[in-house]
């Protein structure tokens, strides 16, 4: 992390699949991509997110659950508590 620019990070965007850690857009966001997200945040502090899904959209519910688990984690980073 430490090799990137602060400055230069304007949104994250975050999306993967249960198997891997790459940007698939059509499943629920994996615990290893929590995980990065909020080390990351660490880093960048307070960053705009988007939660992606082009694909096999899920019901609203857990859109909205994803939602708020990202904003868990912002919050619980900024504060300085363990999410």
């Amino acid at each position: 992390l430490g090799q990137i620019s602060i400055g230069r990070v304007g949104q994250f965007s975050i999306s993967a699949n249960r198997q891997y850690l790459i940007d698939t857009h059509d499943q629920p966001i994996a615990d290893p991509v929590w995980s990065l997200y909020s080390k990351t945040l660490s880093y960048l502090g307070p960053t705009s997110t988007l939660i992606e899904r082009d694909d096999q959209f899920p019901p609203l519910e857990e859109l909205l659950s994803e939602l708020a688990h990202a904003r868990a984690i912002a919050k619980s980073v900024i504060s300085g508590a363990t999410p």
